[in-house]
């Protein structure tokens, strides 16, 4: 907030001003380096009469690559198979439309990481919009699609069935995942198997053909673990999809690829037609200024890159340290009061020492955010173009899932943060 301001003349300089100085990146870009890719990506990102005079190319190029949609009046091809569509959605922008697919840690085996299968992410966010009666977000979301296709220049007829196909099997979808009040217990959720045994159990989806698509610099074979959370899930899936028409599930994942890649970055009269989407959703009131959404973009590409910026401009470094020195104070003290508990066996205290000695302090930010060599190497095959928007976007994408991926073949790294920085700017 700007106090100097009177909110009564300029409510918006007196509420936002300061917020849009301190977390709009400023006009120098150090080229080559991480800071230096987020500063170019934000500027493409607030060139909107660039991204509206050439994002048609880069969409046409994708949706080839795709082998057509058939909204748009583009035949099915059969010659691509879902698995290989969805896995080539998965590595390069990060699709998680029919089911999330990712690498992280092993939930019981932390040293190691491991592949992941989840539940897809809705479009609608909350189940209920899908499960319930027909209700204004439900239909707010059919007018959203079918305007969208409209715009993208399918015919108005085609346009309607397409909208009312894809969201029928969206709900369908939305129908077989878990309620988030079924998903507290992650032990319960916690279902080891190889892809051999997705293979032979869940028949209807060609599990090795997908990884094997969506991570094509690894070798995934039959022995290859995955951790499912919520197998019952994968059940319902495998029996699902016989029930749809392949036509139907490629409009659902383009659409879907579109609405979350795309869409969203669109000037009028793309805008206007999510804007209005979003207002039904309660999700926004008033059209956000074009460098909000840059900012909230670049910090979610390229998080640690935003997050030395961050920690190097706003971050009490000093009160960083006070807190480690309370805390390896703290630790220090719990240990000597081991040392005078007789009801504790000899035993026992050495190993509470050990656990003790073993606990790593993440406190605030890691300290590689601010060494910039350690941030510039994360994002060394992070690659911009200029006039290049989307090419830059989309780059940025599969490179980071590609990054991931390889993570499968490396140990946990102890020292990464799972949430390094405070951002008021992600919802």
């Amino acid at each position: 907030m700007n106090s100097s301001v009177d909110p009564c003349s300029d409510f918006y300089e007196y509420a936002c001003e300061l917020l849009e100085k301190k977390t709009t990146p400023d006009e120098q870009i150090e080229s080559g380096s991480a800071i230096g890719k987020a500063k170019f990506f934000y500027k493409l990102c607030l060139n909107e009469s660039e991204i509206f005079d050439n994002w048609r190319t880069t969409f046409n190029e994708v949706v080839a690559s795709f082998g057509g949609w058939p909204s748009l009046g583009h035949p099915v091809r059969d010659n691509i198979s879902i698995e290989k569509l969805y896995g080539d959605m998965v590595a390069k922008f990060r699709a998680d439309s029919l089911f999330k697919a990712t690498v992280q840690p092993d939930d019981k085996n932390s040293e190691k990481h491991v592949l992941l299968v989840d539940q897809p992410a809705l479009n609608l966010f909350a189940r209920d919009f899908y499960v319930l009666a027909e209700n204004e977000e439900r239909l707010a979301y059919l007018q959203l699609i079918r305007d969208v296709l409209v715009l993208l220049h399918a015919p108005v007829q085609s346009a309607t069935q397409d909208a009312e196909e894809i969201i029928e099997f969206e709900t369908a979808l939305a129908n077989i995942t878990m309620g988030d009040d079924q998903r507290h217990d992650i032990a319960e959720l916690y279902t080891k198997m190889t892809l051999g045994q997705m293979k032979e159990q869940l028949s209807n989806f060609d599990w090795l053909v997908f990884f094997n698509e969506s991570g094509k610099q690894i070798s995934f074979g039959e022995n290859t673990e995955v951790v499912v959370y919520g197998v019952e899930f994968l059940r319902r899936l495998n029996k699902l999809l016989p029930q749809f028409e392949k036509r139907r599930v490629v409009n659902y994942l383009e659409w879907c690829w579109f609405f979350k890649t795309m869409l969203r970055d669109l000037p009028d009269p793309f805008a206007l037609t999510i804007f209005k989407f979003y207002k039904t959703l309660n999700l926004m009131n008033v059209q956000k200024v074009r460098w909000h959404g840059c900012v909230t973009r670049i910090n979610s590409l390229m998080p640690m890159a935003t997050s030395s910026i961050y920690v190097k401009n706003h971050f009490d470094h000093e009160a960083k340290k006070q807190v480690e020195e309370m805390i390896s104070l703290i630790m220090e003290a719990f240990v000597d009061l081991l040392v005078s508990e007789d009801w504790l066996t000899e035993e026992t205290k050495e190993f509470a020492k050990q656990k003790v000695h073993t606990m790593k302090q993440k406190i605030g930010y890691p300290d590689y955010l601010n060494n910039s060599e350690s941030v510039d190497y994360e994002y060394r095959m992070f690659k911009v173009y200029d006039g290049g928007y989307y090419k830059t976007k989309f780059q940025f994408y599969e490179q980071y899932q590609r990054d991931v991926l390889e993570r499968i073949a490396q140990p946990v790294d102890r020292e990464r943060y799972c949430n390094s920085f405070f951002n008021a700017g992600v919802a």
